[in-house]
């Protein structure tokens, strides 16, 4: 079982949305955008842990939309499809349908401050419940982002343990209570000889000679220094999770090694205590990635990915989570006009194909576009580079505009601009402006390469001929003039050449200098022999040059990444 859409209508951040999920499902978006209050949602019809008094509406559930108007009602359903659990569909019977579907309904309103609870095998015929009693056999694993590791982990520590105990053999609980006895008289042993220590037994003299000062009821009575929990019931409740290096007892870590160690405990309590096949399991987390360095956040994304049985839902900040989940299984959360929305409504399946046109899956450059409001597609990574400072010298903080610049590398851009499209990520794109020979052409014959690209990214159907000689400079550069406006108008940018040739005309005397070469063309082949090494070196040492290129052409791509995320960000509820 898996929950496969959810629609919510007037709760908190969303005023109506639609949101499809996986089995494997990533939440991602920026900061109160509404990922807590999307999980929130669904934890109202499926997480025992929150309480039937919990589940009555406050005034601040209900939207408040861009103009001022708050919801009267709000409304939650949660679609639950591939019931096979065989307890599950026992639970649910008379409100499956043929397809193995469910409906669960919260319905709140704000008059009354009332809730009523829905279920059926149709939208459309959906009967009233009393409580949530369908849940016997649903379990949704919970783990908060604001979790507090150390208590979590004993509390955890201990239901593991009471777990485990319950699924003795009989040859195990008679052995274990035979051992339990030597432990108890070993205890009583062990609380004899600390009160015999002499400094113990003076400190407990001393309280008693206090005692009998304060009041003579306290003549006939002596209290004393024991050692904490020495009957095996207690002493057993207090174990505490330990670690060992080699033979040396140690603590177990910091908030990155106990934040693993949750997950883990977590798990192996999960798998004691429900039968897999039969009921139902559906874990989330929020941010696993805690005090995880880059290496450990990948691994626990795989772990979270390929190790839990069920249906595994994850919100994140990080790429490098991101990174090891498959593109159909993200949601892409993003405001619009003071609501929360999913781009393309969830888990959408044109992403993943997008996504493997280019042969694999997330790697951790891309994802980081997921989290961005604008990217800015280029070539390579001299491209990035050279963006990246150019944005630095202008005093234009991309990391304020939550803009990205990525590096398609020989993958090509309209892969990048569908699955930006999926995620309503907002896009520009520079390219270069190259000229190729036609393959097999006789008489040879040239083709405007870039300036095709460029159009057809830009959606235009206009083309060019190909070219009886070798296309001049002069004329690739009139040419190039004709649709410069057009397409920069829709997000893309076409190099004069490419980014050494253009920057060698605006930065000429620079580039000589730092070859060491007599003339340009001699500085522009310098740097293209070895493009991202010796672009970095050259911007290490001429980086203060770039911002005399403020008002050229090729900083306007940054410009208009800019104005993209400051439209979008106009468009976002004030706080």
């Amino acid at each position: 079982m898996r929950i496969s859409k959810v629609r919510i209508i007037g709760y908190r951040n969303f005023s109506s949305a639609l949101i499809n999920f996986e089995e494997k499902t990533l939440i991602l978006g920026a900061n109160d955008v509404g990922k807590t209050n999307l999980l929130r949602a669904i934890r109202l019809l499926l997480d025992n842990s929150i309480s039937d008094a919990e589940l009555e509406p406050r005034e601040s559930d209900f939207h408040i939309e861009a103009d001022g108007k708050q919801a009267d009602k709000i409304q939650i359903v949660v679609k639950l499809s591939d019931i096979k659990e065989d307890s599950v569909i026992a639970k649910l019977k008379g409100w499956i349908s043929n397809d193995g579907s469910t409906y669960v309904r919260y319905i709140a309103t704000r008059a009354d401050l009332e809730y009523t609870l829905e279920i059926g095998h149709s939208p459309k015929d959906l009967e009233q419940i009393p409580s949530r009693h369908y849940l016997r056999h649903i379990h949704f694993k919970y783990v908060e982002s604001t979790r507090k590791i150390d208590e979590y982990i004993q509390r955890e520590k201990r239901y593991l343990l009471k777990l485990a105990k319950q699924n003795r053999g009989e040859a195990e609980i008679g052995s274990d209570t035979l051992k339990e006895s030597e432990i108890q008289v070993t205890l009583n042993v062990a609380n004899k000889k600390i009160n015999e220590l002499a400094y113990v037994s003076e400190a407990a003299g001393a309280v008693n000679d206090e005692l009998k000062k304060i009041s003579h009821h306290h003549a006939g009575y002596k209290v004393g220094l024991e050692a904490q929990s020495l009957n095996f019931s207690d002493f057993v409740s207090r174990l505490r999770l330990g670690a060992k290096a080699g033979d040396r007892s140690i603590d177990l870590g910091g908030d990155g090694r106990n934040n693993q160690i949750l997950v883990g405990l977590w798990k192996a309590k999960s798998e004691i205590e429900h039968e897999v096949g039969t009921e139902a399991i559906i874990y989330c987390i929020e941010e696993p990635e805690a005090h995880l360095h880059p290496h450990q956040q990948r691994k626990l994304s795989s772990y979270l990915v390929g190790e839990l049985k069920g249906q595994v839902i994850v919100s994140t900040h990080s790429a490098h989570i991101a990174s090891k989940f498959s593109p159909d299984g993200v949601i892409r959360l993003h405001e619009r006009n003071g609501s929360s929305l999913a781009a393309s409504g969830g888990c959408a399946k044109c992403v993943d194909a997008a996504w493997n046109a280019m042969g694999y899956r997330m790697s951790v450059i891309p994802a980081e576009a997921f989290f961005a409001d604008a990217v800015l597609l280029v070539e390579g990574p001299s491209e990035v580079l050279f963006y990246r400072q150019l944005a630095e010298q202008l005093n234009l903080d991309l990391d304020y505009w939550n803009i990205s610049v990525i590096p398609v590398d020989g993958v090509d851009f309209d892969v990048f601009i569908k699955i930006l499209n999926a995620l309503e990520i907002s896009w520009v794109l520079r390219t270069d402006n190259d000229v190729a020979k036609v393959p097999w052409s006789k008489p040879a014959k040239y083709r405007f390469v870039g300036l095709h690209r460029a159009l057809a990214l830009a959606g235009s159907k206009k083309t060019y001929v190909d070219q009886d000689a070798e296309v001049s400079p002069g004329m690739l550069s009139a040419t190039r003039a004709q649709d410069e406006v057009a397409l920069a108008e829709k997000g893309v940018y076409i190099s004069k050449r490419d980014l050494e040739n253009d920057l060698g005309e605006l930065c000429s005397a620079q580039f000589i200098e730092f070859s060491g070469g007599d003339d340009l063309p001699d500085a522009i082949n310098y740097l293209q022999a070895k493009k991202a090494l010796r672009m970095g070196e050259f911007l290490g040492q001429y980086a203060s040059s770039l911002a005399s290129l403020k008002d050229d052409y090729i900083a306007r791509p940054l410009r208009h990444a800019i104005e993209l995320a400051s439209a979008r960000r106009a468009t976002a509820p004030t706080k």
